[in-house]
Parts: structure tokens; C-alpha cells; sequence
């Protein structure tokens, strides 16, 4: 096993602000057998190569699994065959190549073959894994799912499902049976504390395209302790699980004794799902940078409102002290009746503690706002409206940095408790698409919901928020131009004007 070595590969497209985290959890988990290995981000050396006008170009078929001209695929083997440079150099026992998600599909297929035509002569083993490789892409992948059509095409010769921390290790130490492995009978990891710790030994974050300061994506746990019937988090991990907070916390600082980055992203889908371990976790970076005055870490994560007798002010006050900077709170609505439909289980009075203690002790937030949920009516929306005025103050302080709202509508999705619901919601879609009702859909119990009062609602929240202050990301027009759009659909529908004076 000393002589082996793997190859770590990254695929577009992707996030080019920071390295992809699959990359560190890869070489974490080489490292914790000895196997050597050497890291290649493709998706980075694609940006590198070529003209913005080009990858934007190389993006767009990314995503929509189709090269638009012969042109930008000749653009993509250029890609293709830097692989092909760098196994020749190397000369690796395996190549691991992470299919991200569906919009990785095209890239890994073009891939592959290409290294399957030009490398016939060097003996290597394929692996891959990632979401990407349960979806498929009929003009590629046929009926298949991607990893069953590249084991029965013999493009690969290892596809692992699921979580891949314990049995890419597993496979590279030749138990080649372990669930997961070439079969879709994964186990979910329940231990998060017992997998192998990511390393940025061989990574550079400054490499990449960040704005201001290198920044990482680091994972606390899997899962989520809510079951938004909007989401499809529980089809990937049934229950909810975490690391430790004083390892997680121990692991940030090992980063940046590593690399020196100090900014942190958590991926966790609720940074504060254990109230116990988010209470560690701060405890233990507060420790932690009183023992390194050079340790500063500053961490956003995705968040959700709890009652004042579950997170109290000393635990807003802790979470400052540790570096909370950005919190990314799915509100999704301001009607209390909209967000107990969507299992969300908190209540407008958590919302104004929330506000109250980030804006005591300087932490920012990113709302999610979700308009257009299946239930809302119309005083919901509007309350909406008026909940944006009340909240203003925040806007301007910007405690409230940012509001994200679902521009292109809600898009009910596989895998969500409203699939399943669909029925007693009467659901309809207007694709005739068995898979997914994705925006194109009416639901028969709350008829006045079609699409053009959909869009008529999200471009009427966008409007008064803009009116109010606050910033909207993914909608960059300009103020006027947001109001030439809104006013321009106001002439399409036949709905009251809510006038921003009324609340």
C-alpha cells in the first residue's frame, strides 16, 4: 500500500471563491491510511485558463448537461487533457473524481471518456462520488442513474453512494464490499466524531477567487433537526448528527495553523440543531483565542430562531465573542400560520429576540424569505409586506446584511414532504413531469395561487424592500429599474396595490 497513490479530482463547475470542501475531506481521509495522494481542481484550472466570456459560456452547458457548440467542447478537452498531463506525471493507483451534483454530470462524462480514449496504457482505477452521481441526464445517462450508467459503460471501475469518509477508505484498503461501494445500500454515518478530519495540507485557500479574505467550508454536522416540508435534506440523511463542539472547534483552529485562514463557512444545514453542541462549540473557540491572541476566527452558517428560554442573551453574547459573524436565518415567512404549514416551529416573538440580541451584539444575518409558499393567501403576503417595514430599522443597521428571496418561485421539488403531500393539496403541474412539479404548478386548495400571482407577490416584496433599504441578493437591478418591473406587472394582474404608507 506504501507504493500506491490516488489523485484528487475536482470537477466543474463549481464555487471558484474557495476550495471545494470535498477536496480537504478526501485528503483527510488518504492521510489517516498513509496513502499518498496529490490534489487537482479542474474547475479551478478552468477559470485559470480561459476568458470570463469563456467559462461563463463552459457554465452555462455545465448546467444545462449540454455543449451548445463544438467550440466549447474543444474548450473543455483542453480541460480534459491537463487530467491526462498530470496522470502521466504522477502516475496514481487511483484517481478519485468528485461528480458534485447534477450540474457535474456532462463534465465527468466528457471526462471520462477522454481518459479512457488517450490513457489506455497506464493502469489506474476510477473512482467516483458525490450527489451528482444519483441523478441522471436522459441524453446522457439514459434511464440510469450517473454511477450506474458509468459502472455498466465500464467508464469507472468504483462508484461510491452516500457518504464516502469511511468508505473511500475502506475501498482504498481493498474491501471493495463495503455498503456503498458499487451498490446503493449505504449506511448513514451516525458517528461524525470517529471519520477521518480534513486536511489543507496540500491545498491553497489563496489560490482561489475570494473577495476579501480566504475563506473555508468546514461541516459540523449532517442532517437537520426539522423536517421543512419545502426541503429535501432528510432523503440524504435520515437522522441528525454532529461532531463534538470541542473537536469542530479544534478543528478550525488546526486550519488555520494549516493554512492561516481564519473565516469559516459551515455547510450544516442549522449550525445551532444541537443547542448543547453550539454552546460547546463557542466555548471552546472563545478558550482558544484567549490561549493564541493571533487566533481570530469569524464563521457564518445557516440558523434558525429559537425561543428566549432555549438560546438566552449569554448565549448571543458567547456566540459574538467566538466570531459569529454572518447567520443565514431561514425566516422564509413573516405569517406564523405560513411557517407552522412548512414545520418551521418557531414564532414571531423568537424572531424579535433573534433581531434584538444580533443587533445588541453586532451579528449580522441573511434572511431566506420564501414567497409564494403553497398555503399563503393574500393577508399573509401582505403581512409579509408589513413585517419588512416593522424590521427596517435592522435593514439599516444592517443586522438584517442581506435579505435572500426565492426570485424564481417556489419550486417544489423530489424528495420533499410536499411531494407527498401534493395530494391532499391538490398540486397540480403544468410540465406533466413525473419527477418533479420544479415552479410550474397550482394547487387546487389555494387557487389564487398561480404562477403570475406568484411572480406578482415576489416582485412586490422585492419592491418594498428595496423602498425600505434593504439589500436583495440575486436581484441587482437598480431601484428604478426594480420599479419599472413592478410597475410593469402591476398592469398584468388585476390585485390591489399595496402602498408602502399602510404599514
Amino acid at each position: 500500500m506504501n507504493n500506491d497513490k490516488v489523485l484528487i479530482v475536482s470537477i466543474p463547475t463549481q464555487d471558484i471563491t474557495r476550495p471545494p470542501g470535498i477536496l480537504a475531506i478526501l485528503a483527510g481521509c488518504c492521510e489517516s491510511i498513509n496513502m499518498d495522494y496529490s490534489i487537482l481542481d479542474l474547475n479551478l484550472y478552468m477559470y485559470n485558463q480561459f476568458s470570463d466570456d469563456i467559462v461563463k459560456g463552459l457554465t452555462r452547458d455545465f448546467l444545462d448537461n449540454n455543449f451548445k457548440s463544438t467550440q466549447n467542447e474543444n474548450y473543455y478537452r483542453k480541460v480534459c487533457e491537463h487530467l491526462v498531463d498530470q496522470i502521466k506525471l504522477c502516475r496514481p493507483t487511483y484517481i478519485a473524481i468528485s461528480v458534485f451534483t447534477y450540474a457535474s454530470i456532462l463534465a465527468a462524462d466528457v471526462l471520462l471518456k477522454h481518459v479512457q480514449e488517450v490513457c489506455p496504457e497506464i493502469d489506474f482505477k476510477i473512482i467516483i462520488g458525490g450527489l451528482g452521481v444519483n441523478n441522471r441526464v436522459s441524453g446522457i445517462t439514459g434511464s440510469k442513474i450517473f454511477g450506474e450508467y458509468c459502472l455498466d459503460t465500464q467508464l469507472i471501475d468504483y462508484c461510491i453512494y452516500g457518504e464516502g469518509d469511511i468508505a473511500f477508505v475502506k475501498l482504498l484498503q481493498g474491501e471493495i464490499n463495503y455498503p456503498g461501494i458499487n451498490q446503493a445500500n449505504s449506511e448513514q454515518i451516525l458517528d461524525l466524531d470517529s471519520i477521518p478530519t480534513p486536511s489543507y495540507k496540500r491545498i491553497n485557500p489563496r489560490d482561489y477567487f475570494y473577495s476579501n479574505e480566504p475563506e473555508l467550508l468546514v461541516t459540523g454536522s449532517r442532517g437537520c433537526v426539522r423536517d421543512c416540508t419545502f426541503c429535501d435534506v432528510a432523503q440524504y440523511w435520515e437522522k441528525y448528527v454532529y461532531k463534538s463542539g470541542n473537536i469542530m472547534a479544534d478543528e478550525l483552529f488546526n486550519i488555520w495553523k494549516t493554512t492561516g485562514v481564519q473565516k469559516f463557512d459551515f455547510s450544516d444545514s442549522l449550525i445551532n440543531g444541537s443547542i448543547k453542541t453550539f454552546r460547546q462549540l463557542n466555548h471552546r473557540l472563545i478558550e482558544l483565542k484567549s490561549q493564541n491572541p493571533d487566533f481570530n476566527p469569524k464563521y457564518k452558517g445557516q440558523f434558525i430562531c429559537r425561543p428566549r428560554n432555549q438560546l438566552k442573551e449569554k448565549d448571543y453574547m458567547e456566540m459574538a465573542q467566538a466570531g459569529a459573524e454572518t447567520l443565514v436565518t431561514g425566516i422564509e415567512s413573516f405569517s406564523n400560520a405560513v411557517r407552522d404549514h412548512m414545520r418551521k416551529k418557531f414564532d414571531n416573538d423568537s424572531i424579535d429576540w433573534h433581531f434584538e440580541m444580533c443587533a445588541k451584539y453586532g451579528i449580522k444575518n441573511v434572511l431566506l424569505l420564501l414567497s409564494g409558499y403553497v398555503t399563503e393567501t393574500l393577508t399573509d403576503h401582505e403581512l409579509q409586506l408589513q413585517y419588512l417595514k416593522k424590521y427596517q430599522i435592522y435593514a439599516l443597521s444592517r443586522t438584517i446584511y442581506a435579505i435572500n428571496i426565492n426570485i424564481g418561485g417556489l419550486s417544489i421539488t423530489p424528495g420533499t414532504p410536499l411531494i407527498d403531500m401534493a395530494g391532499e393539496l391538490g398540486i397540480i403541474s403544468h410540465d406533466n413531469a413525473e419527477s418533479s412539479f420544479d415552479t410550474n404548478w397550482t394547487s387546487l386548495s389555494n387557487p389564487g395561487l398561480n404562477n403570475k400571482e406568484r411572480l406578482r407577490r415576489t416582485t412586490e416584496l422585492v419592491h418594498i424592500a428595496y423602498k425600505l433599504g434593504y439589500k436583495v441578493l440575486h436581484f441587482n437591478q437598480k431601484v428604478t429599474e426594480a420599479e419599472q418591473k413592478y410597475n410593469n406587472l402591476l398592469d398584468a394582474v388585476d390585485r390591489p396595490v399595496f402602498k408602502l404608507n399602510s404599514v
